[in-house]
């Protein structure tokens, strides 16, 4: 696994190419310490298909704000480092839409989110 390494004070934005992102209903930080968050949601909306749900399970994160990134283009959503600061440890990034979601951590990549203290 590789790691997106952000370390205060650097303010930048992450780039990520994939697909669909014009079909993007909400995009989630996942971690394994959810108390890090200021609140969470419950994503369960697969469960009444077998088929998904087997590839889609139930997971918990905190959902980012839409003024938190950009949808450039169907290929490529620029998210803001400045939110992602706010919190310390190593997260995930969820993209959720109608057919299911996909994880960051599938390609391979984590965000390692570093205090400042």
């Amino acid at each position: 696994m590789d790691f997106i390494t952000i370390e205060p004070p650097a303010y930048l934005s992450i780039s990520i190419l994939g697909y669909q992102f014009n079909y993007l209903q909400s995009l989630f930080l996942s971690a394994g310490n959810t108390s890090v968050f200021p609140s969470t949601t419950a994503i369960d909306q697969f469960s009444n298909s077998h088929r998904v749900s087997a590839i889609c399970p139930p997971f918990v994160g905190y959902q980012i704000p839409v003024s938190a990134y950009t949808i450039v283009d169907n290929n490529r959503l620029i998210l803001s480092s400045a939110l992602i600061q706010e919190f310390s440890g190593i997260f995930d990034v969820i993209f959720l839409n109608r057919a299911g979601y996909t994880k960051l951590s599938d390609i391979g990549y984590y965000i390692n989110a570093l205090s400042a203290s």
